[in-house]
């Protein structure tokens, strides 16, 4: 059997808002918003965000 549910193309910035609503809702140490903002932080040391991704990237975290 083949499972295609996982077996999509979709644009990285949406891993980067999965994983803030992930840490957003699980750090324990800091208030979500800081939390959010350290991943956001790491995320763009290695990978630019181009200005539309940064305006979206808001609701994409909302949506998870």
């Amino acid at each position: 059997m083949i499972d295609f549910g996982d077996s999509n193309y979709n644009p990285l910035v949406y891993e980067l808002a999965i994983t803030m609503m992930y840490m957003m809702t699980r750090c324990s140490t800091m208030s979500p918003s800081l939390a959010g903002g350290h991943v956001i932080a790491g995320y763009i040391r290695h990978r630019h965000l181009s200005a539309l991704e940064r305006r979206l990237v808001r609701i994409w975290v909302a949506s998870r």
